[in-house]
């Protein structure tokens, strides 16, 4: 029986001419990612998905279908804006059968339930799903093409729930028109049917929105809101006002719908999200600002006037039924089209991505080439893992010249305020020492990536109480893959002399070997380094060097 160890071992018993892989040492290892990536699956370190129990979320979610009398509900994946890449609170596909994939529709009949989903994830289907659905291979020989083929080849004499929000006019109507020959008809609940049922649902983002400075937009956000319409695409919002947030996950825009109107532009969002400063911003531009749930009753009674409502087929079919028919006027996206004319700033920064993403590929490229003429067997996973490393070294560049240009605020930081001011963290500061009793996290976002920046608690000769607290910071040390920021105290006010924190420093450095440091001196505005002595100068510098 072949374990999964010799399935990484070299092939050089089939390729004569090559050396096979080398023995690595730890440092060497660590460098490179090649040895110590193939040692970590040899050792089965990969986590195994366990298959969820879907049994009882499908059965309390037929019993809202009997009391509408659906003989379908189908789940789809997309928000109530038609967003590709959504929020946790709107992942309910994702709850209802414990599949994580970012594409399919889940629906659901009286007896079984069914994932519709291409050929890219159909073996991570039948690894997730268990024995409560079934997979509808769309795209395959012998199976259906899309959604709309499988309602309509089994749906006949009988109503198909949905949630109206979310889908798309296009969509609705064109499922409507298919149903129609075979006696069938959607039926759009008041709410959607799964959200009673997911008790534990994660609620929605009320981050703050911030203004996309115009050294990356190029353009006025004045000169954009130029078109009468109803935008509920998320991303068309953003660029219209220059406007960004953190509502999706690595994706800068915000829950909201945007009324331009001939007279009036009105913006719907969560009132919590708007600071003072975007409040400044939006006045001057003549945008109002109204609760996101308004958007329902402002329709409803007709505000925007008697005239038409210009939507998008991409719109929300909800909104088009709030409208109906004799309001509402389905265009193609004006403002898609606006978006895709770039000036000479976007161009710019596409230019200047692309040149970063081919250096980074030359250098991959490179790095292959150099692994391979050494007769190193690289596999998949330890590439993927060199790019990782690139990506995380490029992150630590910029958080380093971010620091820089924030000097002088910096100065004045500790630990717990440093991670308020680069992250969205919110950490206790106070006026006196030993405020960091255990481990806190906030996070960043760069690159579409999510960083974690962790503050210890400060490892000195604490009291015995404060041994445990101690061992969370030595843990964090030794276990986890980090840049650490050592922070020194030159006024001494920590209690704690020079020459004992760099005693502390050298004594804890084998911790985090082969770690990259970064040495942080605060309240610089009380003592700076060079109001040191020469022989605590040297102390400092010797970390430093």
């Amino acid at each position: 029986m072949l374990n999964r160890s010799e399935t990484y071992k070299s092939n050089s018993a089939k390729n004569p001419g090559r050396s096979g892989r080398h023995t690595l040492h730890p440092s060497e290892s660590s460098l490179t990612l090649v040895g110590s990536a193939l040692e970590r699956k040899m050792r089965d370190e990969d986590p195994i998905t366990d298959r969820q129990d879907t049994g009882s979320r499908l059965e309390s979610l037929r019993s809202h279908m009997r009391q509408h009398d659906l003989a379908y509900y189908v789940i789809p994946s997309q928000d109530s804006h038609g967003s590709k890449y959504i929020a946790p609170s709107d992942k309910r596909r994702k709850w209802i059968y414990g599949f994580t994939c970012t594409a399919g529709q889940a629906i659901v009949s009286a007896t079984t339930g069914y994932l519709i989903t291409h050929s890219r994830y159909w073996l991570q289907a039948r690894e997730q799903l268990n024995q409560n659905w079934a997979l509808v291979q769309a795209g395959s020989i012998d199976s259906t093409k899309t959604r709309v083929d499988w309602i309509v080849e089994r749906a006949e004499n009988c109503e198909v729930g949905i949630d109206a929000p979310l889908i798309a006019y296009e969509q609705a109507t064109a499922l409507n028109n298919a149903l129609k020959p075979k006696n069938t008809k959607l039926y759009y609940s008041p709410q959607n049917l799964v959200d009673p049922i997911w008790r534990d649902q994660p609620t929605r983002s009320r981050k703050p929105i911030y203004v996309q400075r115009k050294e990356f937009a190029g353009s006025d956000q004045a000169a954009r809101i130029q078109v009468a319409t109803l935008i509920s695409n998320l991303s068309c919002i953003a660029w219209m006002l220059n406007l960004r947030g953190d509502d999706i996950p690595f994706n800068p825009v915000f829950h909201s719908y945007l009324l331009v109107g001939i007279h009036s532009t009105s913006l719907f969002i969560e009132l919590a999200k708007i600071t003072p400063e975007v409040h400044t911003y939006l006045q001057p531009i003549g945008v109002a600002v109204r609760d996101h749930n308004d958007i329902w009753t402002f329709l409803c009674r007709k505000e925007p006037g008697e005239g038409n409502v210009i939507v998008s087929p991409q719109t929300s079919y909800a909104i088009c039924l709030m409208l109906t028919t004799f309001r509402c006027t389905v265009f193609p996206s004006y403002v898609e089209e606006m978006k895709a004319v770039k000036n000479e700033t976007e161009l710019r920064g596409l230019r200047n991505v692309y040149v970063r993403d081919g250096a980074a590929f030359v250098r991959w490229l490179a790095w292959l080439e150099e692994k391979m003429g050494e007769g190193y067997d690289v596999t998949e996973w330890e590439v993927a893992l060199y790019h990782c490393k690139q990506l995380k070294c490029a992150v630590l560049g910029c958080m380093a010249t971010i620091v820089h240009r924030q000097n002088e605020i910096l100065e004045e930081l500790e630990e717990s305020s440093f991670i308020n001011k680069v992250t969205r963290g919110d950490v206790d500061v106070q006026p006196y020492v030993f405020t960091t009793k255990s481990l806190f996290v906030g996070h960043l976002d760069h690159r579409c990536m999510r960083w974690q920046v962790i503050v210890t608690p400060r490892i000195l000769d604490h009291p015995l109480e404060m041994i445990n607290i101690e061992m969370q910071s030595i843990t964090a040390l030794v276990h986890l893959k980090v840049c650490i920021l050592y922070f020194m105290d030159l006024s001494e006010q920590c209690g704690y002399s020079v020459e004992a924190q760099c005693q502390l420093f050298h004594s804890i450095k084998p911790l985090f070997a082969n770690k990259p440091c970064v040495l942080v001196i605060n309240k610089g505005d009380i003592v700076h380094l060079e109001d040191l002595s020469p022989e605590r100068r040297a102390l400092v510098d010797e970390i430093i060097n």
